[in-house]
């Protein structure tokens, strides 16, 4: 008889941790978040994202990285973000420091195949006396881009790859200024 209890109750936890999964799978997969706004230094209650410094030869990359850095902020609390720096009770400036880009697949003896994208970006959040709030240099992130045999398609994979790099640059960003890490 006490055998029989046990294996009752390791059926009952065994469904119990079956039922916990499903729920915990239907709630991530439809898009439902726990996630909260971090708190931003300083007591900030609204910023405004500078287009960075770009010091690479690649151009555009100044805009997709404020772009993300503002949508990620977004996802959070779209108020936090103001139109104009005259209105934020802070700045988010950035420079784009380099950017590199490796072979690391080949299609014949000279010819890459995919390529690794490298960027290395600094950061501050300045509130309107000119005081650093907060700092991060040399924060990086790599994406692979496959490389074509026309240039169009190869430069679309490799701003493409750059997006991906740029929200996840965005994110580590809003983590760290938030403390959300």
């Amino acid at each position: 008889s006490n055998s029989i209890i046990k294996k009752n109750d390791m059926k009952k936890k065994f469904y119990l941790a079956i039922l916990a999964a499903i729920c915990f799978m239907a709630l991530t997969s439809c898009g439902y978040s726990i996630n909260q706004p971090g708190e931003m230094p300083g007591n900030v209650q609204t910023v405004y994202v500078n287009v960075f410094d770009n010091l690479t030869s690649e151009a555009g990359l100044e805009t997709i990285i404020a772009t993300s850095i503002v949508s990620e902020i977004s996802r959070f609390d779209a108020k936090l973000v103001t139109a104009t720096p005259g209105e934020a009770d802070a700045v988010i400036r950035g420079t784009i420091r380099a950017i590199s880009s490796q072979s690391i697949a080949k299609r014949g003896v000279n010819v890459a195949a995919e390529r690794l994208a490298v960027l290395y970006v600094d950061c501050q959040l300045v509130d309107r006396n000119g005081m650093v709030l907060w700092q991060v240099r040399n924060l990086s992130d790599s994406e692979p881009y496959l490389v074509f045999d026309d240039k169009i398609s190869s430069e679309a994979s490799k701003y493409n790859a750059y997006g991906i790099i740029a929200a996840r640059l965005a994110e580590q960003i809003y983590n760290q200024m938030t403390d959300k890490f």
